[in-house]
């Protein structure tokens, strides 16, 4: 082999190497910015998980309110119902049972 090939060779090898180079850093940074894009994602998936269970509690707290509410509304009609079959039967009776439950 004579020189002028040898050169033309060994340019063409360092200009390959040089490609290979550069491809190379492209990568990796290609492969850093997936990996903060993936660290990115992951803390946001854990931000909503937190949310999502706060708001799941507050959600379950709410029911748990809202049970007592209705409860205690069903216990005040039940007792506007009694008030009024014991005013219909006997007012004087209906002032004293509600005297008692008011003590």
């Amino acid at each position: 082999m004579d020189e002028r090939n040898l050169g033309k060779e060994l340019a063409l090898l360092a200009t390959e190497v040089d490609s290979l180079a550069k491809a190379l850093v492209q990568a990796e940074a290609e492969r850093a910015r997936e990996l903060e894009r993936r660290e990115r994602a992951d803390a946001s998936v854990e931000e909503l998980r937190l949310q999502l269970r706060h708001a799941r509690r507050r959600a379950s707290a709410a029911e748990r309110e809202l049970a007592g509410v209705n409860s205690k509304m069903d216990s005040a009609e039940h007792r506007a119902e009694v008030n009024e079959r014991e005013l219909r039967h006997d007012p004087s009776v209906a002032v004293i049972n509600q005297q008692e439950r008011h003590r």
